[in-house]
């Protein structure tokens, strides 16, 4: 898989991060980030990420400092990095306590690439023990998808991994990559998925296997729309696209689906589907 390829896939996967990420190359250059991170710096989009230089950067010198000395170190040591209670400022001025992570990021030869920032909002002091260890086991389950990225023979490769892992780590059952054909003009269901219990969705599946989806129909569709991820705790009437069709012994309830740039154009759509209600 080209390193682009791999760095546009894990993009797509950190965009649904709650936090801001970025990553850089060996030079410790930007060489992108989600657009959470993005804006909080006061950039125009993710591609004006690229080439940035610290003294571009809203945040406090000593801030800055810090985080380049931990950034230069784990790309030296090739270990996790943690700032905690640092106080990040954004384009607008306004400050947060937040926590800094630096990851390592690896090649297929194991060594040390460049690296994964996470920067968590922590001035909410009511946040509980577990929701904490959730975002950063979410963040930790993303920098293992990126090296299993890295290390995929080709897209399916990488895919299956994407899904299985994500809904593993949500507890979801259903999980659905779909690639956009030019020629048809719609998504087409790749041979990547994953079901907690396939004899439980057979039916579910043979049903993907039969669909595509033009832009703005069916969830896919409507990601491929929005060109953004879309979560849904619950999936009703009032959601603007037709519930999936599952067998009489489960039912569906929350979703979640993004999208898979690369080039700064869609290519693909990863969905999951939930028994039970599920929030952000």
């Amino acid at each position: 898989m080209q390193v682009q390829d791999a760095l546009s896939l894990i993009r797509s996967v950190v965009e649904s991060s709650p936090n801001d990420v970025y990553w850089k190359d060996a030079n410790l250059k930007f060489i992108s980030s989600n657009m959470r991170f993005a804006k909080s710096v006061g950039a125009a989009n993710v591609s004006s990420v690229i080439g940035l230089s610290p003294r571009n950067l809203p945040w406090d010198s000593d801030i800055t400092s810090l985080i380049l000395e931990a950034e230069q170190n784990c790309l030296t040591t090739g270990e996790l990095k943690i700032l905690p209670g640092l106080k990040i400022t954004n384009w607008n001025g306004a400050s947060y306590l937040a926590d800094v992570r630096i990851y390592p990021l690896y090649d297929n030869h194991s060594q040390v690439i460049g690296i994964v920032g996470r920067i968590q909002d922590v001035t909410d002091i009511s946040n509980s023990i577990a929701e904490n260890e959730r975002k950063t086991s979410l963040m930790e389950l993303m920098a293992g998808i990126a090296s299993s990225i890295n290390d995929a023979s080709d897209a399916h490769v990488a895919f299956q991994d994407t899904v299985t892992k994500l809904c593993q780590f949500l507890g979801w059952q259903i999980g659905n990559v779909f690639r956009i054909d030019p020629g048809k003009g719609a998504l087409i269901p790749t041979r990547a998925a994953f079901l907690s219990d396939p004899m439980k969705f057979a039916d579910f599946r043979r049903r993907t296997n039969e669909s595509s989806f033009r832009k703005g129909i069916g969830l896919p569709g409507y990601v491929w729309h929005l060109g953004e991820p879309l979560w849904i705790e619950e999936i009703d009437a009032d959601t603007p696209f037709e519930k999936p069709k599952v067998s009489g012994r489960a039912d569906v309830i929350s979703a979640f689906a993004f999208p898979v740039f690369i080039r700064d154009e869609v290519v693909a759509v990863i969905e999951m589907y939930s028994e039970k209600r599920s929030v952000p």
